[in-house]
């Protein structure tokens, strides 16, 4: 491995090893020239075969004991040298062209600082599956320039583009480094943490339909659906870890329109925390007066439809936590 390289592919994995060997090989099978882009893998575990799999074929290994998903990342960056940081989380896959396409988007446009593309879902044994998920998908290419940065079309951007899943993002090395002691606090939704990240930056964003990741559904992902109640208490355990991790931002951010979106971003999860976590009805009907002028002109149906859910939680909060959520992953059907 050459010290130039471009891109750092940062592997990201903690207490599960199953599909890790499966993510490295996909961001080492690439059509990118080996010699533009560096793999670490940061995980918690020591394991013989994946370990020395790992170092035979040139990644670098990097043992994270204990901490933050936020910490982990900051401590990976340290080995990074790359100029584009691409993430992997170790249940998701790249696609082949990947990395080919993303160095040259990134080579080829200077001003980009961060990247986003859409994605397919796969099951356990890596067969695409329908999912109602990447419906909010869109199935166009879209450049958010620093000119256009204004709450109203971050709002349409995060309808349009699903924005989540780190594993399709891709970010200057210099804007992590920037916001780092931030990083290193974060506790949860690390995906939002970039975006928003970026959009704090000069630089432009570029989302792009093109399908480069494959994420996939099984029964250790971070949200447990295969009750209720765990649904339930993750949701909100994530929620509270979310807001303690980015309301800090909002005293390092100077553009009044990331802090004003992120207020807003905040408040729309705040809305569904209040309504798994108990009777807070006049808490839920603030949250959507205080949102509802920035949904009315940025996704009008969206704010119909809430107001819909926030009507029906206000008269029956009980029946409406009460549903049966019978979940399952079998019920997706694969293509």
């Amino acid at each position: 491995m050459e010290n130039n390289s471009y891109i750092s592919v940062i592997i990201t994995a903690y207490n599960r090893k199953e599909f890790l060997l499966d993510a490295f090989n996909s961001a080492l099978n690439q059509t990118l020239d080996r010699n533009k882009y560096e793999i670490i893998v940061t995980k918690n575990f020591t394991d013989d075969k994946s370990d020395n799999y790992i170092k035979k074929n040139g990644g670098k290994l990097v043992f994270f004991k204990r901490g933050s998903i936020g910490e982990q990342i900051a401590d990976a960056l340290k080995y990074a040298k790359g100029e584009v940081i691409c993430f992997l989380e170790d249940d998701d896959l790249f696609d082949k062209e990947k990395l080919y396409y993303i160095y040259n988007i990134f080579l080829k446009n200077v001003n980009f600082g961060y990247m986003h593309n859409s994605k397919y879902f796969i099951n356990e044994n890596r067969k695409k599956v329908n999912t109602k998920i990447n419906r909010y998908e869109k199935n166009k290419s879209l450049v958010l320039m620093n000119k256009d940065k204004k709450i109203l079309k971050f709002i349409k951007v995060e309808q349009d583009y699903n924005i989540f899943n780190m594993s399709s993002m891709a970010i200057r090395k210099d804007l992590l480094m920037n916001h780092l002691k931030y990083l290193k606090n974060l506790k949860a939704s690390p995906d939002a943490f970039m975006y928003f990240v970026a959009l704090n930056s000069d630089f432009d964003l570029y989302f792009t339909s093109r399908k480069l990741t494959y994420y996939r559904l099984h029964n250790s992902t971070s949200i447990n659906f295969d009750s209720y109640k765990n649904f339930k208490e993750t949701l909100i355990q994530q929620f509270e870890y979310t807001r303690n991790s980015l309301e800090p931002l909002l005293n390092a951010f100077v553009k009044k329109s990331i802090v004003l979106y992120l207020i807003y971003w905040l408040r729309e999860r705040e809305i569904f925390y209040y309504f798994h976590k108990g009777n807070f009805r006049i808490k839920v009907f603030i949250d959507l007066i205080k949102n509802s002028p920035y949904m009315i002109l940025a996704i009008p149906k969206r704010f119909l439809m809430r107001c819909f859910q926030v009507t029906f939680y206000i008269i029956w909060p009980n029946k409406f936590r009460n549903f049966d959520f019978n979940y399952s992953k079998k019920n997706l059907k694969e293509e």
